[in-house]
């Protein structure tokens, strides 16, 4: 480790970011920065990683796997907790860069057990290795919680993980992996972040074993394309369109602001965020009521402004992408029962917005929105509500709402998704499976077996008779 890391060790700089390989800050002729997508202002200066930097990566990381695949689970749960240790105290400054780079608001132990069995007279023992160099390639919207979810098990497991940022919100995914090289030995964890090359460069490299990847489902097909030439394992977690669908027992009031926030928290910029809402005819008009006066409620502004609870759209590209949505809105004459109107402002923001009844063909509700703009659509029937939902390439999350729990239970067993929510919009934890049916992705992430993923699984046959 560089002395430079060394020193900074027990106090970082949150002004300065690096790649890392090798336990060291890697520099490049190429530069680039970010913005403040909520003022537009230019952040810090960043390394732009070279081919030779991903060619070095691999390489350390393969050189530090042959003893960290050794290293006892023990040892490796105590230096990962050191590592944790370490960022505790810099939670707040963490906040400030995630503010930052990515637009949010203020407001807003395991083990890989071997098996032993039994058939007849032969004894089979199950074990689990790891894999060896893991490629994480993370999205925007998440830049701290994704390099964690997935760095943690695929380094428990005993494998070297490389980060890739994404080039929209690299910060805090550079840092943490910076605080964790004052535990972790040279080339074991490292961080690169960089342009439109990058990727193909890390998913193509035939020294590298698995990738797990957060992204859209369009890029998750070309990473799958790239990881089937070298046979990679890979996770993918994609995109969804996911459903919400409210029963007519429902108190209206008290689910409303739950349904809304579950719509829109973080500006909507979360695959699992409610994007259809499919409410019953009996209680549709009192239903977009109470969602109009939940909406009204909350306010739209930059991290730093006092009430803020939505931010602005991470990035311009999204922001273009989502504003084509209100476009369509306006050409078409469809009826926002909250919001609708683009305001020019000087970041990237959008105000909530809920549409009437738009027609089941139009994009806001065939493609995935990820961002403030959903559809509310009435349903009458149970068998016409679930082929509804369920007429999506996509299958990720859905939610269902009703105080009867039978009906709740009948209803999301039908449904073409990983996660469905019970009176509940999406809240993903660590140590639940999280994971998408359809073009939503491939594989699970999180829940008590999160290192399976990044493991080998090797059987001993054991033969008790005499040869």
């Amino acid at each position: 480790m560089s002395s430079s890391l060394l020193n900074e060790a027990d106090d970082p700089s949150f002004t300065s970011f690096h790649n890392i390989v090798s336990g060291k800050p890697r520099g490049s002729e190429k530069t680039s920065q970010t913005v403040n997508p909520a003022t537009l202002e230019k952040l810090w200066v960043i390394s732009v990683a070279t081919e030779q930097d991903v060619e070095d990566a691999v390489t350390a990381a393969k050189n530090a796997f042959q003893t960290w695949k050794n290293t006892s689970f023990e040892e490796r749960i105590e230096l990962l907790k050191g590592w944790g240790d370490a960022c505790r105290p810099h939670l707040k400054q963490f906040g400030e860069i995630i503010m930052k780079e990515n637009g949010k608001p203020r407001a807003v132990s395991l083990k890989m057990p071997e098996e032993n069995h039994t058939v007849n007279d032969r004894d089979y023992h199950v074990r689990y290795t790891p894999l060896g160099v893991v490629v994480a390639i993370c999205a925007w919207n998440f830049p701290l919680g994704q390099p964690i979810m997935k760095a943690l098990p695929a380094l428990m497991a005993g494998n070297c993980c490389i980060i890739k940022t994404s080039p929209f919100t690299p910060y805090s995914g550079m840092k943490v992996v910076e605080l964790a090289q004052g535990f972790l030995p040279p080339g074991v964890l490292q961080v690169l972040s960089g342009d439109d090359r990058l990727g193909p460069w890390l998913t193509h490299h035939s020294g590298v074993d698995k990738i797990s990847f957060t992204g859209s489902t369009a890029s998750g097909r070309k990473v799958a394309e790239a990881a089937a030439r070298g046979l990679k394992r890979v996770t993918l977690e994609l995109g969804g369109n996911d459903p919400a669908i409210i029963c007519p027992d429902v108190d209206v009031d008290k689910i409303a602001p739950d349904l809304c926030f579950g719509a829109f928290w973080n500006t909507g910029q979360v695959c699992t965020a409610v994007k259809r809402i499919y409410i019953h005819q009996d209680i549709y008009t009192p239903m977009l009521d109470a969602m109009a006066r939940a909406v009204h409620k909350w306010k739209v502004g930059m991290g730093t402004e006092d009430g803020a609870i939505f931010g602005p759209i991470q990035n311009e590209m999204q922001y273009q992408k989502v504003r084509r949505l209100f476009e369509e809105v306006k050409q078409k004459g469809y009826v926002a029962k909250v919001g609708g109107e683009v305001k020019e402002t000087k970041g990237f923001f959008l105000e909530p917005t809920i549409i009437d009844n738009p027609p089941p063909s139009s994009l806001l509700v065939t493609e995935e929105q990820f961002g403030p703009i959903v559809p509310a659509i009435p349903w009458s029937s149970e068998e016409e509500v679930i082929q509804s939902a369920n007429n999506s390439s996509m299958g990720l999350g859905a939610s269902v709402w009703t105080k009867d729990f039978d009906r709740a239970r009948r209803i999301a067993e039908q449904l073409e998704a990983g996660s469905v929510y019970i009176n509940s919009y999406e809240k993903v934890s660590f140590r639940v499976p999280f994971g998408g049916h359809k073009d939503s992705g491939i594989g699970y992430e999180c829940g008590p077996n999160a290192l399976v993923p990044f493991c080998n699984m090797q059987v001993l046959h054991y033969n008790f008779k005499t040869p």
